[in-house]
């Protein structure tokens, strides 16, 4: 099995950006040069330096070659408190003046010069905040003095090691607060270097796919064909496995996955996630691989299953209970439930879509009152620690610097039930998921139902998501979720999530290659990851990047 529609990554200079650099003064004579590819990690150990110029323990820092354009290095969204890597691996010598965005302070202006010394770059600058009347700024910087002394490897092509210190005056412009001093001095030493989404790290990927589908098909059962039950979930265990597998270009007729899907189709499933999931993975066992190349390219395809009678009639009925059984229009508990609100939780609900979603491409249209029920429960289930903000995206298609900062009304995560209090961080990608999927089904329906101001909320919704994701981000835990549980569950609606949006990167962080770096981390040598099948499945469906995308559709 082999990665497909990995990622494409280019290397152009900046055209927009949210680091402005307005002017460049004269380089220092034979400059330096970084010779990285975008896909690297540069980690280096950061140490702060007391007042007595004693070194604190090594924090890790990780800077992203795709983040350095120009000998520049730009990173996202900073707050005032991470400028020391931004002014530290600054490359360009001799005098200059720029600008430089900034969270709560929306822009410092800053005179610099950087110069060769006795084998280092030495960067002496000043900043300052534009102006306290600003329009939209909350905070003021006044007295901004950083210098840097670095070393920079010009043999290697990057930093290896250096000192910076950094001190200004911070103002909070609403209320009465007392200005405060920051005055700080850091140590910088290079770590390591590793490739991110090279050949290495492709082959890497590939292998661990093999390895877990290996693995996956020695856990099945030879006299069944099917899979120990997750649970009490004896359909959606191994129906999770036919999806998975069929994902990861297993033919339908292959040995592996012919029995278990044989078997799927004299079922009776009866809970929301078996319904769904079996769905799910008809549908993907009977996808033509020319209608996948299609979807990934934006295109708007006519769906063909090439299923029997007995087989469509038993797709239609699974997905009509589905759509029945709901605990209002387009919110879903755990059957049998009574019709109240109460019972129903985003967990049950997003698979209940994706169930719908494989159901209209086996034949079966949801009401037009589901999908809009699908908005309320996401409107419905909002935690309340939201705010305006923005959040930086990188979609499909687009080059590195054309990552666009988007206006967020409100930055609320989203919860499991209306009970809950805290948002968890597969909850924010099943919302995600779910409404880009209740826009893109609107959408084909050509529903009158989706007005402008529908398709603007519902992409204010998703951007809620996104920004609350990159306040909260993570890979190796599952935010906001007591205990760090579920882990790879959530990575697997964290992939869903992305495909259906066609985000790249969220901020600045690649949100493949770090969760695929995390579960390659993670896999056991005999191809595990834990120990039981669900677990495996979503490891192998993240790596895979194995969602359909949605056609191009709304506002974006």
């Amino acid at each position: 099995m082999r990665l497909t529609a990995l990622i494409l990554l280019r290397y152009n200079p900046p055209v927009r950006a949210l680091v402005i650099f307005v002017l460049a003064a004269t380089a220092v004579a034979d400059p330096p040069a970084w010779k990285l590819d975008p896909t690297d990690f540069l980690h280096f150990d950061r140490r702060k330096i007391d007042a007595k110029g004693k070194l604190g323990e090594p924090a890790a820092i990780t800077v992203y070659a795709h983040q350095i354009r120009d000998g520049q290095y730009s990173p996202v969204s900073l707050g005032h408190h991470q400028m020391d890597p931004f002014f530290a691996l600054r490359l360009p010598g001799g005098k200059s003046t720029f600008k430089l965005k900034l969270r709560k302070v929306i822009e410092l202006r800053v005179k610099g010069d950087v110069r060769e010394e006795e084998g280092h770059l030495v960067g002496e600058f000043r900043f300052a905040s534009r102006g306290k009347d600003a329009r939209g700024d909350t905070h003021d910087i006044r007295g901004g003095v950083v210098t840097t002394r670095m070393v920079f490897d010009r043999e290697r092509g990057l930093f290896t090691s250096g000192r910076i210190e950094i001190k200004y005056t911070l103002r909070v412009l609403s209320g009465v607060h007392k200005p405060q001093l920051y005055e700080r001095k850091f140590d910088y030493k290079l770590k390591a270097v590793e490739s991110g989404g090279g050949k290495t790290f492709r082959d890497a990927v590939n292998t661990a796919i093999d390895k877990g589908i290996a693995r996956l098909t020695a856990l099945r059962h030879v006299d069944t064909g099917r899979w120990k039950a997750h649970g009490n979930y004896d359909i959606g265990t191994t129906a999770l496995v036919v999806l998975t597998l069929a994902a990861c270009d297993v033919p339908r007729t292959d040995a592996r996955i012919q029995p278990a899907l044989a078997w799927l189709f004299q079922q009776t499933p009866e809970k929301t996630y078996d319904r769904s999931v079996a769905l799910m993975a008809v549908d993907r066992a009977f996808t033509p691989k020319s209608e996948i190349a299609a979807m990934h390219r934006g295109k708007l395809v006519k769906f063909r299953r090439d299923l029997t009678d007995p087989q469509r009639t038993w797709a239609l009925r699974i997905a009509r209970a589905l759509e029945a059984t709901a605990s209002g229009p387009g919110t879903w508990g755990y059957p049998p439930a009574p019709r109240v609100i109460v019972r129903a939780d985003t967990s049950n609900t997003q698979y209940a879509v994706l169930g719908l979603r494989a159901a209209a491409r086996l034949g079966y249209d949801a009401k037009v009152s589901t999908w809009l029920g699908v908005l309320r429960h996401f409107q419905q289930h909002r935690t309340k620690d939201g705010k305006r903000g923005e959040v930086v995206l990188l979609r499909e298609g687009q080059a590195l610097a054309e990552a666009r900062p988007y206006k967020v009304k409100d930055s609320s995560g989203y919860r499991y039930t209306t009970r809950s209090h805290q948002g968890w961080a597969s909850m924010a990608c099943a919302a995600i998921a779910s409404l880009s999927i209740t826009r893109s089904e609107l959408a084909r329906r050509k529903s009158t139902r989706l007005t402008k101001s529908v398709d603007r909320e519902i992409h204010q919704l998703v951007l809620g998501g996104w920004a609350w994701l990159d306040r909260n981000w993570s890979v190796s835990r599952h935010a906001g979720h007591p205990g760090n549980a579920h882990l790879y569950y959530y990575l697997y609606s964290l992939e869903r999530a992305a495909v259906l949006d066609r985000v790249k990167r969220v901020g600045d962080r690649d949100w493949y290659v770090q969760g695929a770096r995390q579960l390659l981390a993670l896999q056991k040598k005999e191809g595990a990851w834990g120990d039981d099948v669900v677990t495996n499945c979503f490891a192998l469906l993240f790596l895979k990047r194995a969602t359909a995308p949605l056609p191009i559709t709304g506002t974006r």
